[in-house]
């Protein structure tokens, strides 16, 4: 059975260690911070659609953690990058409605672009890490 190159080193970390899902929880908590103080100005489908992208990403992270196939992991690396994607997106739209500033959108907006260059670095390693084992 293959293994993926996040579950040989389980014992020595957890999902909390990686970089992409530190990056990614500052910027989840950023994003509720930024919507409860805007909590009487956003739409609360608005609102909460973009809590639930946030949290995806950390979420999808999480779970490609556990995963021992290395096709699995990369699957929910995907997914948390595509969330981050979501967010991007919903961080424009907040900006275009008012929602947020010019400033902490641009901040948030670099953030969540840093977080899915790190998950495609990710993506990258375990999927180089993979097909070298298979040659070997």
């Amino acid at each position: 059975m293959e293994t993926c190159v996040m579950t040989q080193r389980k014992e020595l970390f957890s999902f909390e260690d990686l970089i992409a899902w530190q990056k990614g929880h500052k910027l989840l908590i950023s994003v509720f911070k930024q919507l409860k103080e805007k909590e009487n100005l956003v739409d609360p489908q608005f609102d909460s659609h973009m809590k639930q992208t946030a949290i995806a990403i950390c979420s999808q992270i999480a779970a490609g953690y556990e995963q021992t196939i290395p096709t699995m992991t990369i699957d929910f690396l995907r997914s948390a990058k595509g969330s981050a994607a979501s967010l991007t997106t919903q961080l424009i739209l907040a900006k275009e409605l008012g929602y947020f500033e010019s400033e902490l959108t641009a901040e948030l907006y670099a953030l969540a672009k840093e977080v899915s260059k790190i998950i495609q670095g990710l993506i990258n390693y375990i999927s180089n890490k993979n097909e070298s084992e298979q040659k070997s």
